[in-house]
């Protein structure tokens, strides 16, 4: 992960963030999207297009948040996401909360494009979960 959004921040301190409960939504963007921790609400403005990638990306299914006491963390995590038989090319993934006006809660950026043509495009969360938080 690259970055999480400043609104994610103010959204987690005021209680608005529930990973468990809001409607979060992955989407892809190209390699034009310019990475800002300050813009508070998605904008399809570079998301890609082309087959088997529908406009505003897939809700992130199965999300939810785990103490774990002995490690001294929280973990959040969520189902790994594809887009099967998809011909497509990002740079980046954008995880954002539909619940609260499409606000931004964080932006993954892959490293260089990503391509996919006529085949699986997928994101497979790490094994420790999209974020930890605390003592790893």
């Amino acid at each position: 992960m690259n970055i999480i959004s400043n609104r994610a921040h103010y959204l987690a301190i005021t209680g608005d963030l529930d990973v468990d409960a809001d409607v979060l939504k992955v989407a892809l963007m190209t390699n034009l999207y310019s990475v800002d921790k300050d813009t508070n609400s998605f904008n399809n403005t570079n998301e890609v297009s082309g087959t088997g990638y529908t406009a505003g990306g897939k809700i992130l299914a199965n999300s939810a948040a785990a103490q774990d006491d002995t490690n001294d963390n929280a973990k959040w995590d969520a189902d790994d996401v594809e887009w099967p038989s998809s011909t497509i090319t990002a740079r980046y993934a954008i995880i954002y909360n539909t619940t609260h006006a499409d606000a931004i809660v964080c932006v993954f950026d892959f490293g260089s494009d990503q391509t996919s043509t006529n085949g699986l495009f997928a994101i497979r969360w790490n094994a420790s979960g999209i974020m930890t938080l605390g003592q790893a």
